[in-house]
């Protein structure tokens, strides 16, 4: 029993893998186990795996392919959705606000109740 476990122990790492993949994008935090698991890998985790795993399956051509296109795939998503800078926008024209104010008519404060 010992030898069959550890002779596949690859093939339970891609389902294990398979299932993190599921519980991310597809069942998300909606039930209470599920949500644990959801919140203790995040996508950074997955992706490092997912690196992990294709390294671990360099061998065999046709695993590295599929690990290393999800590899990809993740990262691009987390750039996409998740990476963000913290530096302030420029703003390009701040002219029109400078003449919005400009053309902005006055109040006459002598006939206004407070």
């Amino acid at each position: 029993m010992k030898q069959w476990l550890l002779k596949n122990y690859k093939a339970y790492l891609l389902i294990g893998y398979a299932f993190l993949l599921l519980v991310h994008f597809l069942l998300k935090d909606n039930f209470f186990p599920f949500s644990i698991i959801f919140y203790a890998f995040p996508l950074l985790i997955l992706i490092g795996i997912s690196a992990i795993l294709a390294l671990l399956f360099f061998r065999r051509k046709k695993y590295r392919t599929v690990l290393l296109i999800v590899f990809i795939g993740l990262s691009v998503n987390w750039i996409q959705n998740y990476y963000y800078s913290t530096e302030p926008a420029a703003l390009e024209s701040t002219s029109k606000i400078f003449y919005w104010n400009i053309a902005k008519k006055k109040i006459d404060y002598r006939y206004t109740v407070f």
